[in-house]
This record gives structure tokens, C-alpha cells and sequence, in this order.
């Protein structure tokens, strides 16, 4: 399986020095197409090679090709701006269950996928598969110190630069410069997290910041992630921003009070972004250390307008394709589906 790369990959990396981005393998959409409800055969040969188990019918096809046209626009664009030298996939499988009609029991398979030739590949050392899902959510580097989920490398000591800490579940976490926000479902477990104590040790201002309430949402947001709906970054000045968007700000309880005196504790000015009509978790958006962004694209300009204003029409990147489908399957979107790592640490998780 490979992807077609029309422009040079050999460029100056936004990414700091001696760090590595991270992007899913394609079993990522496999599994998104099994959550969608396709009990599927699988064939490695191609996106569109996905097989029910009953007839393969138009919709279905074009669905999974959807997906992996978005998935495929995406992967380009960051080969493109990073350089294909600096991107790691990470493989993944998809398990698949199956009952024995004589036993009634679930046998369950597992699918490996053929690498992609132009690029690093790695497997992980994880206990359960989810990191390779989705790379935002098994660690998150901050500053000098690279959190390890404590349940998805449970097995894993920890070395030099890494602490085992549940808030290395990035979805959960917004950093920017000295500045982190964090879920308020995490803020709780905070006295006790290592993690959260080494960075108060190294001076980083934290502050909460209120879950999405999904009663209020089209796409129901992960329990206690906040990047689907918020974003924060650094502005041309070299000033915080905090995006978030309206139907998070709106959504009652108090929410936009919360928000801004979060934002006010980090130093931080706060956007409210119309999401109406943007594609679903538009803001779940990657900025880089030259603070460029990786951001998707979409007919309603409201939020690329704001981030030209905020960091230079020259700072954003985007797909060719809106993320709508991988948003709406398989519940998040751009920032969910990549991470940045040093190097260092990627090798000790390699399997």
C-alpha cells in the first residue's frame, strides 16, 4: 500500500530537534469502519478492498473509500510540510471477532498491515493497542518530560525524561509555552499524579478547563477531552491564544466563566470560533514548533480567518480534502491522530 507524494518531502522540519511525528497505520480505518457497523473480510491490497461479510454495496464502498481519502490527503500534507525523513507510522492491527457457530464462542483475529515503504514504521510496546489508534492519547511530551500512559505501558520502567502519569492522555491536555490547561475530569487525580507534579516542579501555570457536555454536541466528544472543541497556541507575537468553539463557550453551566478564568490563570487571550458549519471537531488542530498549523480544511471560513489573523496566512496548512468522515466515524480529528515524540524516547517503546 503506498501514498503518493507530488511534492518534495526534503524541508526545513517545524518539528523541535530531535523529535519524530507519529501517524497511525491504516488498520486505524479498519477499525473505524468496524465501529461503524461493517462486519468486514479484510484485504490488504487497498482502502476499497474492504469486503462485508454479505454483499459489498455501493454505500458501504464509498464510505470506507471517504475515509481513506481523508486519511491518505492528511498523511501527504504532513510529509509535505514536515519532511517524509522525520514521520514515523505507527502499526497497528485490526481485531476482529468472529462466533463459532458450534461453540458460540468469540474467536477473535487479528490483522496485520503491510507497511508503508516511504516512511519509518514502528510498533509498540503497548499493552493494549490503543496508542497505535489513536498516537495523541498513550503519551504526551511537555517541556523536558515525556508522560507514559500508566495503563497502556504498564510493563514499561521509566527512564530518563519520562514519568508514568495519566495525564500523558493528550486528548486531555493542552499545552502551549509555559502553559498547560487540563480536563476538569483529570484535575481531581492531580495531588496524586507524578506527572502533573513534575511539571508543577518545572513552573509550568496550569489551569482546568470544563468538559464538553455531548448533550450539547452533534458528535459526542471523548469523556474527558477537551481538544475536540478548544485549541491552544502560540500567536505570531509569541503570545498565547486559546480557540474555543461557541457551542462548547454557550453550552451553559457556567462554562464560558470557567473557560476565560482559565485562560486569564495562563496568561492566555481567548477566541470564540462559530462552529456551525464547520467540519465536526474542526478545532482538534496540530500546531509545530515554528508555530505553523495543521488545520482542516473547510467551505466556512470562520476558523481559518481567525488563524491567519492570529499567526499569518502564510502559518496555515491545510489538506486538500475537509476531515468530516474520520471526524464523524471515528470521533476525532487531526490532533487525535498525530503526536510528536523525541526520538529517544521512540526507540525505548519500539517493540
Amino acid at each position: 500500500m503506498a501514498a503518493e507524494f507530488e511534492q518534495p518531502t526534503k524541508v526545513e522540519s517545524p518539528l523541535p530537534p530531535g523529535h519524530r511525528l507519529l501517524f497511525p497505520g491504516p488498520g486505524f480505518l479498519y477499525g473505524g469502519a468496524f465501529k461503524a457497523g461493517q462486519l468486514v473480510d479484510e484485504d490488504p491490497r487497498g482502502f476499497s478492498s474492504i469486503i462485508p461479510r454479505n454483499v459489498l454495496t455501493e454505500q458501504v464502498k464509498k464510505s470506507l473509500d471517504e475515509l481513506g481519502q481523508e486519511y491518505l490527503h492528511l498523511l501527504a500534507t504532513l510529509a509535505t510540510h514536515v519532511g517524509k525523513e522525520n514521520l514515523t507510522i505507527v502499526k497497528n492491527k485490526f481485531t476482529m471477532g468472529k462466533t463459532d457457530p458450534e461453540t458460540e464462542q468469540m474467536v477473535l483475529t487479528s490483522i496485520d498491515y503491510p507497511d508503508f515503504e516511504e516512511f519509518d514504521n514502528a510498533h509498540f510496546q503497548a499493552f493494549i493497542d490503543h496508542p497505535t489508534v489513536w498516537t495523541r492519547d498513550g503519551f504526551t511530551t511537555i517541556g523536558p518530560l515525556t508522560l507514559l500512559h500508566p495503563v497502556y505501558f504498564q510493563d514499561i520502567p521509566n527512564y530518563d525524561g519520562t514519568v508514568k502519569s495519566l495525564f500523558a492522555e493528550g486528548g486531555s491536555v493542552l499545552h502551549a509555552k509555559d502553559a498547560i490547561l487540563v480536563s476538569e475530569g483529570l484535575w481531581p487525580v492531580r495531588d496524586q499524579d507524578k506527572g502533573f507534579q513534575k511539571l508543577k516542579e518545572f513552573g509550568f501555570k496550569i489551569a482546568p478547563l470544563p468538559l464538553v457536555d455531548p448533550k450539547k454536541q452533534t458528535l459526542e466528544p471523548h469523556h474527558t477531552h477537551i481538544d475536540t472543541h478548544a485549541a491552544l497556541i502560540v500567536d505570531k507575537d509569541n503570545n498565547l491564544q486559546l480557540l474555543v468553539a461557541e457551542s462548547y463557550s454557550r453550552q451553559g453551566h457556567g462554562t464560558r466563566k470557567r473557560i476565560r478564568f482559565a485562560a486569564e490563570t495562563i496568561g492566555a487571550e481567548t477566541f470564540e470560533v462559530d462552529d456551525r458549519n464547520l467540519p465536526p471537531f474542526a478545532l482538534n488542530f496540530i500546531q509545530f514548533a515554528d508555530k505553523s498549523v495543521v488545520v482542516t480544511n473547510s467551505q466556512n471560513s470562520d476558523l481559518i480567518l481567525t488563524l491567519q489573523l492570529i499567526l499569518g496566512e502564510e502559518k496555515i496548512i491545510t489538506p486538500h480534502i475537509p476531515l468530516a468522515k474520520i471526524p464523524t466515524v471515528l470521533g476525532g480529528s487531526i490532533r487525535c491522530m498525530i503526536n510528536t515524540i523525541p526520538e529517544s524516547v521512540l526507540n525505548g517503546l519500539r517493540s
